[in-house]
């Protein structure tokens, strides 16, 4: 179809869709509201930056002033919108520790004692200190050594998120062992009330705005690029890469002055954001007045925004890649919900979680939404396939001769091919408002209220309740929808029928999902996807086993999509969707009863546990279907159990097809 023929195209071009966002009125106000409160500071964000670039100079010196005072790992703790694109921008290579002149940035985002273990090993390798036993007390000299170039930033964008408090927890009281000064070492960005800024304001911990001008209108979601969240690790690295650039430029020798050895040298920060000297300003070669020189920040968002061209998104719509995008994803909907598999272009894969919060988070409401795949293909003489609802979208870097396809939605962006390390920065930036523009107008077109994600505090709420229990997975004890066999037990939706092990009960629920209730099959779309989500960490063998398991049952004995999500980070990101969104999904979810014990500190899995449990309460208490299973066996028998697990539901559900 030609993109002008498109009616959801028609629609956005009539009325002016993108005008209403970008002067936040009409549907579009309404829609990007919670509680009656904008939430579009996003959509101007970075034009009222450069209007006001002394706010971007001040985090380039937030960022130098880490540096000369000696820090050199960051722990960013944070959950869904406050980390997932800190996780994006270290997966891509930014902070990620492959460079000594660099900052390294761990992201954070598991209450499994053996994510916190993992950075601690992780920390220790780059230092090649040697980790105490466990079980064993640290001494203070081996924790100072450890933890003196290290800090911690707790974030949150949203009221509620508790998990930062616990990871603040936890290091706060290494330090204390360490004897360092807790302030040097610790940083928080909220939002005003949020429970993580009673957190800091008890316990004094320093505090900066997440929008750099003090406002509360951006959503997680869109927390890159225009707030602290994306705006410091840029910051950490651009300043970083300009040190190591200007290091490397000849300089003329110059006569050392005679240095007073007897006193320590002065710590060198940088100018006040006020002071005009020659890093901010160079003087004008035609009339001597000083003329201000961009600084890397504003740099940077200038050109992510010539690249996004929002310009002409406004004037000529139909011209526009994304706005295009938003169109085809609409006609390709129905009942306003679409399927996405996404493939992006060699080295930009870890782009997808991101892309995947955003969607499912934002539009994930009333039976409606769009649900992100990593590209797959599906088996099209499988019972449950179905092209209907599915748009598969492909991002390249190079135009190439192709035929169109149907169901399939191709997108240029030259800028992803380079491997220059600002033009790769600036094409992360201008992406992220490329995706932003889209989701927007999908939820224009569906009449889809994208800012908040009301679904997802009903099981914050069960999980404060859970955490107050001596062990969450009481709960589960007497629970008469489960089925047991070796090391594992699996619990079920009440209204299943208990038959078998395991293995017969997870065949049956995917059975009844191709199924009408009169025990007809259905068809199309009767099982919009399958969801495998992993609570706290796992081995990299045991999880590539699932995923080929899963891609296998799902893919070609079913012809659905699959999902392999990583929890809790997923509750924090893709949640919304699975409980509020497009229906007819069938989630299994993993918890390991045995959890690592903690090399450093003290910190445990009962928020894990909690998490795991009150997630699948929520998703039975809305009609999902919803399997919980338990596994008692040690870390490392997993492997085996997964393994006769799958093994036995393939060999079913085969014999059935």
């Amino acid at each position: 179809m030609n993109i002008e023929d498109s009616p959801s195209m028609r629609r956005l071009i009539q009325e002016d869709a993108i005008g209403q966002l970008r002067r936040q009125e009409g549907l579009m106000a309404v829609l990007g509201s919670e509680d009656g409160a904008l939430k579009l500071d996003w959509v101007e964000g970075i034009p009222r930056l450069l209007a006001d670039p002394i706010m971007l100079e001040e985090v380039e010196i937030e960022a130098r002033e880490l540096w000369e005072r000696g820090i050199r790992h960051v722990i960013w703790a944070g959950m869904g919108g406050s980390v997932i694109a800190v996780r994006v921008f270290t997966d891509l290579g930014f902070c990620s520790g492959s460079d000594p002149d660099h900052f390294t940035i761990y992201p954070l985002d598991s209450t499994d004692p053996a994510a916190l273990n993992e950075i601690v090993r992780r920390i220790a390798a780059a230092k090649n200190l040697r980790l105490p036993a466990v079980g064993t007390i640290s001494n203070p000299e081996f924790l100072r050594a450890l933890l003196d170039d290290v800090m911690m930033i707790g974030v949150s964008m949203g009221m509620t998120s508790e998990e930062p408090i616990t990871h603040l927890e936890w290091f706060t009281g290494l330090l204390k062992q360490a004897r360092l000064r807790a302030a040097r070492h610790l940083l928080v960005m909220t939002l005003p009330g949020s429970y993580l800024d009673t957190f800091a304001q008890e316990h004094q911990v320093p505090t900066r705005s997440l929008q750099l001008d003090g406002g509360t209108g951006t959503g997680g979601r869109m927390s890159a690029p225009t707030t602290r969240v994306f705006l410091l690790p840029a910051a950490l690295y651009l300043t970083r890469l300009q040190q190591k650039s200007d290091s490397e430029q000849p300089q003329e020798p110059v006569q050392p002055p005679v240095a007073d050895l007897s006193r320590p040298s002065p710590i060198h920060r940088p100018p006040p954001s006020h002071d005009t000297g020659p890093d901010i300003h160079e003087e004008n070669p035609t009339d001597g007045q000083p003329v201000r020189k961009a600084g890397l920040l504003e740099t940077l968002l200038q050109q992510a925004w010539g690249e996004y061209n929002l310009e002409l998104a406004t004037s000529r719509p139909a011209d526009s890649p994304f706005v295009q995008l938003a169109a085809a994803l609409s006609d390709a909907s129905v009942d306003g919900r679409c399927g996405m598999p996404l493939q992006m272009p060699p080295g930009w894969s870890a782009f997808i979680p991101w892309v995947e919060q955003l969607m499912e988070e934002s539009l994930g409401k009333s039976g409606k939404g769009v649900v992100v795949f990593e590209n797959q293909a599906l088996n099209p003489k499988a019972p449950g396939y179905s092209a209907r609802g599915l748009l598969h979208v492909r991002m390249e870097t190079d135009i190439a001769e192709r035929e169109d396809e149907a169901g399939h939605f191709v997108l240029y962006q030259p800028l992803l091919a380079s491997d220059e390390p600002r033009r790769r920065l600036i094409a992360l930036t201008a992406s992220f408002l490329e995706w932003q523009l889209s989701m927007a107008l999908y939820g224009y077109l569906h009449r889809i209220r994208f800012a908040g994600q009301p679904a997802v505090e009903n099981y914050k709420t069960r999980a404060r309740s859970l955490r107050m229990m001596n062990d969450p997975l009481q709960f589960v004890q007497g629970w008469k929808a489960s089925v047991s066999s070796g090391t594992i037990m699996l619990y079920a939706p009440p209204e299943m029928r208990v038959q078998g092990d395991p293995a017969s009960m997870y065949a049956a629920a995917l059975r009844l999902a191709l199924t009408a209730p009169n025990g007809q099959a259905i068809s199309p779309a009767s099982l919009s996807y399958l969801d495998f989500t992993i609570n706290g960490e796992i081995a990299a063998d045991v999880l590539k086993l699932i995923a080929s398991h899963m891609y296998r049952i799902g893919n070609v004995l079913l012809g659905v999509p699959v999902k392999i999500r990583r929890a809790p980070a997923a509750y924090h990101s893709t949640e919304q969707s699975e409980m509020d969104g497009p229906p007819r999904l069938v989630s299994l979810r993993l918890l390991v009863r045995d959890s690592e014990t903690m090399l450093l500190g003290s910190y445990n899995d009962t928020f894990l546990r909690a998490q795991a449990v009150s997630t699948w309460q929520a998703m039975i208490e809305v009609g999902r279907t919803c399997l919980l299973m338990i596994l008692e066996s040690s870390r490392d028998a997993l492997y085996e159990s997964l393994e006769r697990f799958f093994q036995e539901t393939t060999k079913i559900l085969s014999q059935e097809n």
